[in-house]
């Protein structure tokens, strides 16, 4: 999305959700007041789900890359959250980031960035897999909907016309070269301007991206195992919180899922950093048509959202400023320092969120 464009639906969402947190002050007051009714139990699990989803998330990010542990897949994984949530443009923060961690723990350029490619593939295909998963389920017991079918199409067709085209990049040498050819092109466009992409060979970085992903590609079915579980783990934390605030609530799983799943895949599309505002009206609003009240469904997704959105950042934080003061920065080769001032021009986090490869990650 070109950039002035971007820039004005950031600021078109900014004004929107200033406007509708003053014309709906006193629900927030109200989801507020409900905050402190969550429970001591509830809690308890709640931060016990955060930690499994946290931990999930480590862990693919240490098996997509490689040669890291368990701790420094979570620095990496967590330090580009923090980036990607908190910053514009901070997809492309984030990828420097992660590339300044993993360089110290010896990992080379192209399979941090393939690492990273099939990590983001994982994350997006379950993104859109898992409401297939429910509204299979909801179609199956009789209780869908000809939207609801015209819905699981949607969510079928798009990894699945992703998977094609990851496929023609990888294994068609035709469809390889015409995209080899168009990053030439415009390398050799950028490189008039900007020195350092100056005798930088695309086609020779693209061709060993390309076989190091071919390799790490093995490790998706993992993967995708690793994202469920980070994504029904997150939506533990709000079904959990639902299920505290609104004791008198009986919320349907399936129905739930559906909605949740849903309802995250289209707000990941928002332009903001994390999808703010877009996450917390989208689920807010459709909590409510399940038959919540407006107030416990906000208080509820403002538990989801400070679990899944504000954990992150600070940990990420943290977790940076802890490697930054210990880390002894080795001198880097030429070729390398060279490719990781353009590693936002390849780097798949530059256009996948938090998280994602098909939609903008979180």
């Amino acid at each position: 999305m070109p950039s002035p464009i971007r820039r004005l639906l950031t600021l078109g969402i900014v004004i929107g959700l200033a406007i509708g947190i003053w014309t709906q002050r006193s629900l927030l007051v109200a989801s507020v007041q409900h905050v402190p009714q969550l429970g001591l139990v509830a809690a308890l699990v709640i931060v016990g789900l955060i930690v499994g989803e946290r931990f999930a998330r480590a862990w693919m990010m240490r098996h997509a890359v490689g040669q890291l542990t368990h701790a420094e897949g979570f620095v990496v994984h967590d330090v580009g959250a923090a980036a990607s949530y908190g910053l514009p443009a901070g997809g492309a923060i984030g990828a420097g980031l992660r590339y300044q961690i993993v360089r110290t723990a010896g990992v080379r350029t192209e399979p941090f960035l393939a690492g990273v490619t099939v990590f983001g593939i994982a994350m997006a295909a379950s993104s859109w897999l898992l409401p297939a998963l429910f509204l299979v389920i909801e179609l199956a017991t009789g209780r869908g909907t000809a939207v609801d079918g015209l819905l699981l199409g949607l969510t079928l067709l798009v990894p699945a016309l992703a998977g094609l085209t990851w496929w023609s990049l990888l294994c068609s040498d035709r469809v390889f070269g015409r995209v080899v050819a168009i990053a030439s092109w415009c390398a050799a466009r950028a490189g008039r301007r900007i020195r350092v992409i100056r005798g930088f060979d695309v086609s020779e970085r693209l061709a060993s991206l390309r076989t190091q992903t071919r390799t790490s590609i093995s490790r998706l079915p993992a993967l995708l195992i690793g994202a469920v579980a980070a994504q029904v783990l997150a939506a533990a934390i709000l079904f959990v919180a639902l299920r505290a605030l609104t004791p008198e609530t009986r919320l349907d799983v399936v129905e739930f899922g559906q909605v949740f799943f849903l309802t995250r895949v289209v707000s990941s599309l928002a332009p903001t950093p994390g999808g703010v505002g877009a996450v917390e009206t989208g689920l807010t609003a459709s909590l409510v048509m399940l038959g919540v009240d407006a107030p416990a469904a906000l208080a509820s997704v403002v538990v989801y959202r400070l679990a899944t959105f504000v954990v992150p950042i600070a940990t990420g934080l943290l977790c940076w400023m802890v490697w930054h003061r210990r880390s002894v920065l080795a001198p880097q080769p030429a070729d390398e320092a060279t490719l990781e001032q353009v590693t936002g021009l390849l780097s798949p986090a530059t256009v996948l969120p938090s998280g994602s490869a098909v939609v903008r990650s979180r």
